[in-house]
């Protein structure tokens, strides 16, 4: 009887202590699950069909090139490119400066391998000129070269190699192939870019005949089709090979990579073009790249990204700022409270930390549009949320 009531009693006892272990290790209401972030992820925003972090146009550095679209390689400029290539290598110096003419005129991505084999040489005005050529090429292949360009010695040419950073993956499908989207018309594959960041790309009215080499317009002239080819048949043969209007991860991660070492140059000029390559990149890359620059162990570049956000309010510049609260530089962390100030001028707050903003930002997002206006006034209380005197001539709050 008394082994009988033993069992028992360890029988229960293990009952017990398995209920208590499923107790404690059930999160319980309140406590916080360590199993997930203890720190909820930012909500979701929406940004209206914004395409760019600074929306200031009069940040954009005027770029001087045009979109080249290379067309598609073909037995012809293969055959160009080895008689290139072999005048590159001879030795002779007259025939390396016909190879270095004659490679401006190939229109097809063999111009990207020629330069790949022209940068293997010492001369450092030679490699400079060869990637230049790329400058303005739309081609996520041009990155080869801008990978290994950007460690170059040559401060120029890793000047070049950021030039040509900007117009990789500007958006392929945006450029004219003899018709848009909307049904608008445009001559050539090439197309300005003085005034227009990616995302918000404007068509040339280039004149036939005057396209430049790798516009669409010399592509169809060489392939014009028989007369009984159809006109559908006839577009469809003048298609590019590839789709480059998306980058692959591969593409992203290279690029951030790029800018990465830009931002630790030690010229001050390659950290300043890192900044303004950002610009012409797309929306999702700007965000990362934006992001990466506030990590450099250099003041300008950190301080660089504020000021280029300080008059462009949304979202994106909003988190900036609010991760340069914690900087380790006071003029940086004043810089991300000046601008927060402009971008939320009636919101009675002044953040400290990156931790007090976002815990902020959390409960009051919704109450924002992208240009931080706000846009839903029946859910506050507007003596709590408003500064005192917001909106008057001078925007200074009354005195207490």
């Amino acid at each position: 009887m008394r082994t009988k009531n033993s069992l028992v009693l360890v029988v229960a006892g293990l009952v017990v202590i398995i209920f208590l272990a499923l107790l404690l290790t059930r999160p319980g209401d309140g406590e916080p699950d360590n199993s997930r972030s203890t720190s909820p992820p930012l909500p979701q925003f929406d940004r209206q069909g914004r395409q760019t972090i600074v929306t200031d146009k009069s940040i954009y550095k005027r770029a001087n090139h045009t979109r080249r679209l290379l067309a598609r390689s073909n037995p012809e400029s293969r055959s160009q490119l080895q008689r290139l290539i072999q005048l590159l290598q001879s030795g002779d110096e007259m025939n390396i400066v016909d190879a270095m003419i004659d490679a401006q005129e190939l229109d097809s991505e063999y111009l990207i391998d020629f330069v790949k084999a022209a940068m293997k040489t010492q001369d450092p005005d030679q490699r400079e000129e060869a990637l230049r050529m790329l400058v303005g090429v739309v081609n996520p292949r041009v990155l080869e070269v801008v990978r290994e360009a950007v460690h170059d010695a040559n401060p120029e040419l890793r000047l070049a190699a950021l030039e040509a950073l900007q117009y990789v993956g500007t958006g392929y499908q945006e450029v004219s192939f003899g018709r848009d989207s909307g049904g608008s018309t445009a001559a050539g594959g090439t197309e300005s870019t003085a005034d227009t960041p990616t995302g918000s790309v404007t068509t040339d009215t280039t004149i036939p005949g005057d396209s430049p080499a790798g516009s669409e317009a010399e592509v169809t002239t060489d392939d014009k089709p028989d007369s009984g080819e159809t006109a559908d048949e006839a577009e469809e043969e003048a298609q590019p090979e590839f789709d480059y209007s998306t980058l692959s991860a591969y593409d992203i991660s290279s690029i951030l990579s790029i800018l990465a070492a830009a931002f630790e140059d030690t010229d001050v000029q390659i950290r300043s073009a890192a900044l303004q390559a950002i610009l012409h990149l797309s929306l999702d890359v700007q965000v990362q790249a934006f992001a990466l620059a506030q990590k450099s162990s250099y003041d300008d570049v950190r301080g660089g990204v504020l000021f280029m956000t300080a008059t462009s309010a949304n979202y994106d510049t909003l988190m900036l700022a609010f991760q340069a609260l914690d900087d380790s530089n006071e003029y940086i962390r004043q810089a991300a409270k000046a601008n927060l100030q402009h971008y939320l001028n009636a919101v009675d707050q002044d953040f400290n930390s990156t931790a007090e903003a976002l815990a902020w930002w959390q409960q009051n997002y919704h109450l924002f549009d992208d240009d931080l206006f706000i846009n839903n006034l029946d859910n506050i209380n507007i003596d709590d949320f408003i500064k005192p005197n917001a909106g008057t001539e001078n925007g200074t709050p009354a005195a207490p």
